[in-house]
């Protein structure tokens, strides 16, 4: 509806929205994504899962009536897709809290936040790898509550650190 809407209205609007669209679209792809894999994302799933049999007959009668290309039986499994993110993402969140408390893993405040687990007297650099953006913002929250004590305000500036990890590993930041 929107590509319509500026479509009718001019066509330099139309092709500058063609252009960048599918670009913006992909970074806010990549980031609902990184919530997906996140204590969020388990949260969002459990009362997805709370209300699986409801929404799976209800995608299922669109799917029926010819209103929606998705069928019950793919609700379904996206549905449960996503709560295993979730859980997975959790996890992930859990283990860099933990890695960070005890030292593995330092974000370096001097290079923009970037990550190294340490082994020893080797450091290395997992901000590329993919799927380690919950690893990473467990680790986040835990480095800021170390600098900062235990508070209100240190939890605020973890949750600011961890957001920051999670926007810089978006593809847009790259442009």
């Amino acid at each position: 509806q929107i590509e319509k809407w500026i479509g009718d209205r001019s066509e330099i609007g139309l092709f500058a929205y063609k252009l960048f669209m599918p670009y913006a679209s992909a970074s806010w792809n990549w980031f609902k994504g990184m919530i997906k894999l996140s204590p969020f994302g388990l949260a969002r799933s459990i009362v997805k899962m709370a209300r699986l049999e409801k929404s799976v007959s209800r995608q299922q009668e669109l799917f029926n009536q010819g209103k929606s290309q998705i069928s019950g039986e793919l609700a379904e499994y996206m549905i449960r897709r996503d709560f295993g993110r979730g859980v997975l993402g959790t996890i992930l969140w859990g283990a860099g809290m933990l890695l960070a408390s005890l030292g593995f893993i330092r974000l370096e405040d001097d290079d923009y936040g970037t990550p190294k687990i340490k082994v020893g007297n080797i450091e290395v650099d997992v901000s590329q790898i993919f799927g380690s953006s919950s690893l990473l913002a467990g680790a986040a929250v835990v480095t800021q509550i170390q600098k900062n004590g235990v508070s209100w305000t240190s939890f605020e500036k973890g949750m600011n650190a961890m957001f920051d990890v999670w926007l810089d590993q978006m593809p847009i930041m790259d442009i």
